[in-house]
């Protein structure tokens, strides 16, 4: 698992949650594989790195954050907030 992996995941749960305002992601492990084009294991792996950091806990399907600043820390160089057109899309999908 590389490092670069962990921020990609971290930075994208951050612009999730900054789009959307919410604290529950409700995408599955695979959804988000998909989404970065990584495996689904790397993701796996990513969330367990993340959750031993105490940024996230993973339920069945959703994700639900604890720690924000524990996510920008891990996400580092990788994190550049997103558009406000992508802050919208991801609102009106949330919706």
């Amino acid at each position: 698992m590389s490092h670069g992996s962990i921020s990609r995941v971290a930075s994208f749960l951050l612009d999730i949650h900054r789009a959307t305002g919410g604290f529950e992601i409700a995408l599955s492990q695979s959804n988000i594989g998909a989404l970065l084009s990584l495996r689904r294991s790397s993701i796996n792996q990513a969330c367990q790195s993340l959750r031993a950091a105490g940024a996230l806990r993973t339920v069945r399907g959703r994700i639900l954050l604890k720690d924000e600043a524990v996510l920008a820390s891990v996400a580092c160089c990788h994190y550049r907030p997103q558009s406000p057109a992508f802050a919208e899309a991801i609102a009106a999908e949330a919706a």
